[in-house]
């Protein structure tokens, strides 16, 4: 409905007329107009949908959020979330290939988190933890992720999907490495023999 009011007010009621336009179709055709803040916080939105669905791990969402515009490479610099580093992190092989079918990059690096723009804190003013997810993967590709997390399927499809297996992290480390580190403790077989 708030997109229907955006719509009217730009003049772009043809659009909400023929069903044949998406919402990014919509989003698109605000951005030329005069409206492009207002349409960049609803795709923005829209991203922010996508990631917390992805957390959810609810296939549905995530596909109801890029079929209206989400980014499947949206990354939040406030947290160093992306849907695809969260698929991995949460082992979900639908979720993955439905990202990357959509146009999320299978080799995109998480980045070393920079100081915050503003304090992170929570409701009581506490400080959070700074970017503990970007920390914890800053360097690191889906890939590698799911390697860490001993998420053999989905380092499989990742792989299938055209991710380098022959990237190392920053401090050296191959995908066999971080997959033998997840499994100590347990009789697991070589990743040789898995893969």
């Amino acid at each position: 409905m708030m997109v229907r009011r955006i719509v009217v007010m730009l003049g772009f009621t043809a659009f909400v007329a023929n069903s044949a336009y998406s919402m990014c179709a919509i989003a698109q055709a605000c951005l030329v107009s005069c409206c492009a803040t207002c349409c960049a916080q609803f795709i923005a939105n829209l991203s922010t949908s996508l990631v917390q669905s992805t957390w959810k791990q609810d296939e549905r969402g995530v596909r109801r959020a890029l079929n209206r515009g989400a980014d499947p490479n949206y990354f939040d610099d406030e947290t160093g979330y992306t849907p695809l580093a969260i698929a991995c992190e949460k082992g979900n092989v639908q979720i993955i290939q439905i990202l990357v079918h959509r146009g999320a990059h299978v080799n995109f690096v998480i980045p070393a988190p920079e100081q915050p723009s503003r304090p992170l804190s929570d409701e009581s003013g506490a400080p959070l933890a700074l970017r503990s997810y970007q920390q914890k993967w800053a360097g690191y590709t889906p890939l590698q992720i799911a390697a860490a997390m001993g998420n053999l399927a989905c380092m499989k499809e990742l792989i299938e999907l055209g991710a380098d297996a022959a990237v190392t992290t920053p401090d050296g480390k191959t995908i066999k490495n971080l997959y033998e580190e997840s499994q100590r403790g347990t009789n697991f077989e070589t990743l040789e023999q898995r893969l």
